[in-house]
């Protein structure tokens, strides 16, 4: 019995080996489709939209209202929808968004809620 488990586990960490040796160069490949060509580099709308999210979201001078804005990236056109308290805190959340990376333009849709 004690055979048979040890030869079962080394069959399935065998296997996961095998798996990760083969998805080393996962991140790295490019897909391509008929209607729209997406490369996954540094500026695809996702990565902007990730990279905006976790800068607004980190950020300890942000009020909580502040941090869950919405953020929508299309073809690096960031827009942000959502209540701030201030107009400190609008200005201060397009700032910080036009400054990261693969931002080409902010359109700054939020709502200022005392």
């Amino acid at each position: 019995m004690k055979n048979l488990l040890l030869i079962s586990s080394l069959c399935l960490l065998s296997v996961g080996c095998y798996r990760d040796a083969n998805n080393d160069n996962y991140s790295n490949r490019r897909y391509s489709t008929d209607a729209n060509t997406r490369d996954d580099d540094q500026n695809s709308d996702w990565q902007i939209t990730t990279r905006v999210k976790s800068a607004i979201m980190s950020d300890n001078k942000l009020t909580a209202r502040g941090r869950f804005v919405s953020v929508e990236t299309n073809d690096g056109v960031v827009t942000l929808t959502g209540n701030v308290r201030s107009q400190d805190e609008y200005n201060y959340i397009e700032t910080k968004v036009r400054s990261i990376k693969g931002v080409r333009k902010v359109d700054n849709q939020l709502t200022i809620n005392p």
